[in-house]
């Protein structure tokens, strides 16, 4: 589930870091209309 979203000061990147999956996704936003995934990197888990 996403946990928090935030656009890039250009406009043209969309963030996505995902609670459950431990990943962060960027997407291109340049075209609203079709946004694409560009990478998804995976977060070690914290040990808490």
């Amino acid at each position: 589930a996403p946990a928090d979203m935030r656009v890039s000061y250009d406009n043209r990147y969309l963030y996505v870091s995902n609670f459950g999956g431990g990943t962060v996704q960027q997407y291109d936003i340049a075209n609203p209309l079709e946004p694409r995934l560009v990478d998804e990197v995976a977060l070690p888990h914290p040990n808490m």
